[in-house]
């Protein structure tokens, strides 16, 4: 990894998005540090691992530390919205040296709420909308990768949902994004 990293920064990359744990859940100071010297003046995130580590405020302060300039976390919970609580309090507690990057389930339509809830003001979607392959054969019985994922579903960006959630964003923010 440290290797693959090194070659992102001298092939120009703008970021680097990781996360080590340790086996007691606790974040792995020392390879987050390793990783943040690496990365020299690329925008460094801290990946979902944030979501499944044991002390999150103790986390933060670490990840201030180390330099971490993103935390992308949905408050230790399935989804941003049922972890808003915590998400408030983690952008409270950052004080705008690292950045709470809201994620997992965040659409258009709670955008807004999830501003208001957390006081975030980054915000992580995917927008994905499933189509069905234009496959008119197909083999039900055998799977190519997870069984409960179709081989002849598509996951594709949906323009339409990053178009209301820049309006909204555009919204919140009183600026033209």
């Amino acid at each position: 990894m440290k290797e693959d990293i090194q070659a992102f920064v001298q092939a120009g990359a703008d970021g680097i998005v990781t996360g080590f744990l340790r086996p007691d859940g606790h974040l792995d100071f020392e390879r987050m540090r390793q990783v943040r010297e690496l990365c020299g003046t690329c925008h460094f995130t801290l990946h979902r691992a944030f979501d499944v580590c044991v002390e999150p405020f103790r986390a933060l302060r670490e990840a201030k530390e180390i330099g971490v300039d993103t935390i992308l976390t949905s408050g230790q919970k399935d989804s941003a919205l049922d972890g808003a609580d915590l998400l408030h309090d983690l952008v409270q507690a950052a004080e705008g040296k690292v950045d709470i990057l809201v994620g997992s389930g965040v659409q258009a339509k709670n955008l807004a709420e999830l501003a208001s809830r957390t006081g975030a003001k980054s915000f992580h979607l995917s927008a994905k909308k499933e189509k069905d392959s234009a496959m008119a054969y197909r083999k039900t019985d055998v799977h190519m990768g997870l069984p409960m994922m179709s081989e002849y579903t598509i996951f594709e960006t949906d323009a339409q949902e990053i178009a209301a959630a820049r309006r909204i964003l555009e919204q919140l923010s009183g600026n033209q994004l």
